[in-house]
């Protein structure tokens, strides 16, 4: 788990590790420069841990990565980009065979575009592309790595709207084909969420049709970005459920999401049919989570105690509650 927090002035990146049942075995401080460092992303490299996060020591935020061992200790630091514009709103994906994939926005020298990086478990650069192409601005990648593919979305405003799209690519040969339209661009939808299920890459999003409440849907592609159905609505809720997360266990896809002051979860089939009823978990906003191996590690933040904070709640499937006429799965 890594965060950032200001408790020392300047916010800054921390990272813990839990156990399976979610107790703290240890903590460390990750960036140490001057100004902000802001929104961590984690994943396992195959050796250790790597933190990315964004920070203005240089003017203006540009990415940097700590590599950290097994136990969470800090081993060494970089910078990442170079490019004089804005770089932030990186996301990681562990890449089957060690090391990872970066996604992120950069300005450049003009409008925000997304780009990804594959990085071996030290964090140098193997191969670097820009994926979106539009006249817009390119920003909130989120992306899966397969076997052999890495598929990234994210949203683009042409037009004050977000329209969303995904591209897939060879971990060898790069982009497999253009971007493809995940939206229509005329809704306003944002925050794409992706998984790789063994079969397919998922993708939930949300969008607000005419005269609705957003709500969130599903679409999937094959393993070369071709759409394999057209998109399956997965919530009917009043008050607009957004900016999901999932998670894919290999049986079922665990989805959370934001939805008033209030982080709820259901499971579904990869091809979006209901596996289980919405659960409310917790009081809280901006929800992350992954998979295991036992449960759903889901992690949101809230201001119960009065000053914003990071929780944890682990929801188990055996926990979950079918939709009515189904029995339990015990």
């Amino acid at each position: 788990l890594a965060w950032t927090d200001a408790r020392t002035g300047d916010p800054e990146v921390y990272f813990a590790r839990l156990d399976a049942e979610g107790r703290l075995l240890s903590q460390t401080r990750v960036s140490r420069a001057a100004g902000e460092s802001m929104s961590p992303a984690p994943v396992w490299t195959g050796a250790g841990w790597t933190v990315v996060w964004y920070d203005d020591r240089d003017h203006p935020y540009e990415l940097h990565m700590a590599a950290l061992d097994v136990l969470g200790e800090v081993e060494r630091s970089a910078r990442l980009t170079h490019t004089g514009g804005w770089s932030y709103a990186q996301r990681a994906a562990p890449l089957p065979e060690g090391g990872f994939a970066l996604a992120w926005a950069d300005e450049g020298d003009a409008d925000f575009q997304v780009w990804l990086s594959l990085r071996d478990a030290g964090g140098a650069e193997l191969s670097s592309v820009q994926l979106s192409e539009g006249p817009g601005l390119a920003v909130r990648p989120a992306l899966a790595a397969s076997p052999e593919r890495i598929a990234v979305a994210w949203a683009e405003w042409p037009d004050e709207r977000d329209a969303l799209f995904l591209r897939v690519t060879d971990h060898a040969t790069g982009p497999l084909g253009p971007p493809v339209p995940l939206t229509s661009g005329e809704t306003p939808a944002s925050h794409p969420a992706v998984a790789w299920t063994g079969s397919a890459f998922v993708v939930v999003w949300h969008e607000q049709d005419p005269g609705l409440d957003p709500q969130l849907y599903l679409r999937r592609f094959d393993a070369e970005g071709t759409p394999l159905a057209d998109r399956v609505r997965l919530t009917d809720r009043f008050g607009g459920p957004s900016a999901p997360t999932i998670s894919w266990t290999g049986e079922a896809l665990g989805v959370a999401w934001k939805e008033g002051d209030q982080v709820a979860f259901a499971t579904f089939t990869e091809h979006g049919a209901r596996l289980t009823e919405d659960d409310r978990v917790a009081r809280g906003t901006l929800p992350a989570m992954v998979w295991t191996g036992e449960a759903w590690a889901l992690t949101h933040f809230d201001d119960r105690a009065g000053n914003e904070e990071i929780y944890l709640s682990l929801i188990r499937p055996e926990c979950l509650t079918p939709p009515a006429g189904r029995a339990a799965r015990r």
